[in-house]
């Protein structure tokens, strides 16, 4: 074939881009803002490039992010600006796990996000079945 499918290359760059956010044998997976800016470099001017990161977020779900308030949370959806994801906060501000993950508001000022955190430096694993709860329908 000469011509590439829209949705075919679509695909393409969402995979790349989801891939750079997994771990792999030879390395560790990018933070999310680093990921999008090294897919926007490859092609600046792909449409697809743009959609794909406007589709993912700033944020992606399952990203860990440390809010204005100290604490660090993981990412459960996307919210309603790409800035002000869902999420349950799981480290407290004095950097100790909490006893059960806490929803913030990060439209609010105090829980806004300041920050990507890798996910090596946070040590706290919660169950799914936990964080679920707090997602949007």
């Amino acid at each position: 074939l000469q011509e590439v499918n829209e949705l075919a290359e679509l695909l393409h760059t969402s995979d790349c881009y989801t891939a750079m956010l997994s771990v792999r044998a030879t390395r560790e997976a990018l933070p999310a803002d680093a990921a999008a800016r090294r897919l926007f470099a490859s092609d600046p001017k792909n449409p697809h490039v743009a959609a794909t990161i406007k589709a993912f977020g700033l944020y992606p779900p399952g990203a860990h992010v440390r809010l204005a308030s100290g604490e660090v949370a993981i990412v459960l959806a996307r919210g309603p600006a790409a800035n002000t994801p869902f999420v349950a906060s799981l480290i407290n501000g004095a950097g100790m796990p909490m006893a059960e993950p806490l929803p913030r508001d990060t439209s609010a000022k105090a829980h806004a996000v300041v920050a990507i955190v890798r996910a090596r430096n946070v040590r706290v694993r919660v169950p799914q079945e936990k964080l679920v709860q707090f997602t949007p329908a």
